[in-house]
């Protein structure tokens, strides 16, 4: 099987939406309350445990996972929820040295430094998936189509906003599969 790394990284338990980050500063004020019943809260933890359940867990029957890199930005508040899903990789079968966290409490830096840091936490001797902690995959993810290891993968379903000028290009943050010869130039 294919040797792969994970990363997982961004903000988590965040409030607000598309332009409402600064690029430095504590997310403490901007973080989701850790009340029972916030939404915020619950739906991270969704995407959270589908990102294990349907991601990680399934990936073990198409690539052999070398390593996960959980590379996020939350507040302190919110760290035992994501310690959680951490002891959940272990009961599925993950084993600790394959598994890392780095975490920060503040934003710092634009959205390609933090990409790219988090890209430098992994071996480039393996292709490498780069996902975002917030994503929530409504069913197991098809790796059946991914036919060629060797081929760049980006999955997008962000549409284009009206607002946009006609050339622009969205960030695409939310899925990459970068082959190994070309993290480099990732």
């Amino acid at each position: 099987l294919p040797v792969v790394n994970i990363v997982v990284r961004g903000e988590l338990f965040r409030k607000g939406g598309r332009f409402c980050r600064v690029s430095a500063g504590s997310v403490e004020g901007e973080a989701a309350t850790s009340t029972r019943h916030d939404p915020v809260v619950d739906c991270q933890n969704a995407a959270l445990t589908t990102l294990v359940d349907r991601f990680m867990v399934p990936c073990r029957a198409h690539f052999s996972v070398h390593r996960i890199v959980f590379d996020v930005t939350l507040s302190q508040t919110h760290l035992p929820h994501l310690m959680r899903v951490v002891r959940r990789l272990y009961k599925n079968g993950y084993k600790r040295k394959q598994v890392q966290v780095f975490t920060r409490f503040q934003s710092t830096g634009t959205q390609l430094e933090n990409i790219a840091l988090a890209c430098h936490r992994v071996p480039a001797v393996h292709h490498t998936f780069v996902l975002r902690g917030d994503i929530h995959l409504l069913r197991t993810f098809p790796f059946k189509w991914m036919k060629d290891p060797n081929a760049v993968y980006v999955l997008n379903r962000m549409p284009a906003q009206p607002s946009d000028a006609p050339k622009q290009y969205r960030v695409v943050d939310t899925f990459w599969y970068v082959p190994k010869q070309w993290l480099a130039a990732f």
